[in-house]
């Protein structure tokens, strides 16, 4: 009914004065039978053409639990709208809640991973470069090897409330955050965390990131992979050290490179 003018709206009361049907003006005037009948009723009972004035409805959030909504996404930006509007016991809808962050520059964004660091980025280089020339031939002969770390309690796509240009916090906020979060984990599923909240933000930042790792529950992985299969995969104890990355070496990794059913040359390449 909004598209359609006050021009319109008078010729199908004239129509409808002059007795005909609803379905028939419906036809005539192109609009749908509903439409027809709510202008119709309107002009009947009420004596009017438009539609009503229509207003925003009215604010269920005040400066004060705007401030606090705020406040809870910068304290933890993984926080979900859904989530703020529950800890705080807000009568908001979270659309209501996402405009009040919405207000104050906050938006919902995946959450940037820590970036390569410049030693790391000249190694990978200078490895491209120097095997820039292999022949597919060459790279068959190569054992590939790489350990990877899973936690129960980081997410790759995480999403977080941060402003523009602000991907990365600093190092001792992305401790901060992920320590905080993982207190408010705590204090929701009533498991034993290392640090309470107070003892936690008064400890050094190296502690604090130490009680997350701690916290979480992480598990090392170690895994091989060749031109004709899969390698062994193997789960280590305990942390991932130079001392666990030589025995694998010694106890899984060379038995597995040796074995003639493979057929791997005694010249094979080891890459990591």
């Amino acid at each position: 009914m909004l598209g359609i003018s006050t021009a319109e709206r008078l010729q199908i009361v004239t129509l409808s004065e002059a007795g005909f049907r609803d379905q028939d003006i419906a036809d005539a005037t192109g609009h749908a039978r509903s439409s027809i009948n709510r202008i119709v009723r309107a002009y009947k009972t009420e004596g009017r053409f438009e539609n009503l004035p229509r207003g925003h409805p009215p604010r269920v959030t005040n400066d004060s639990d705007d401030e606090r909504i705020v406040a809870a996404a910068r304290q933890d930006p993984k926080l979900t709208a859904k989530a703020i509007r529950s800890d705080l016991r807000l009568a908001a809808s979270t659309q209501e809640i996402r405009e009040s962050l919405h207000s104050a520059g906050l938006r919902s964004r995946v959450a940037a991973q820590m970036p390569f660091s410049a030693q790391n980025r000249s190694r990978r280089l200078l490895f491209a470069r120097e095997h820039q020339t292999w022949t597919a031939e060459e790279w068959r002969s190569v054992i590939f090897t790489d350990e990877s770390t899973f936690t129960t309690r980081f997410d790759q796509q995480q999403r977080v409330w941060r402003t523009e240009n602000t991907s990365l916090p600093p190092f001792d906020a992305f401790c901060e955050q992920r320590l905080m979060h993982a207190v408010c984990m705590d204090y929701r599923n009533g498991a034993p965390y290392p640090l309470g909240i107070t003892q936690a933000r008064s400890q050094p930042l190296s502690r604090q990131c130490s009680a997350f790792t701690a916290y979480c529950q992480q598990r090392p992985v170690w895994e091989a992979i060749s031109k004709d299969c899969l390698g062994p995969l193997v789960r280590p104890d305990g942390r991932f050290n130079a001392a666990t990355y030589k025995d694998l070496l010694d106890t899984v990794m060379l038995p597995y490179a040796l074995d003639a059913s493979l057929g791997f040359r005694a010249d094979n390449y080891l890459r990591q």
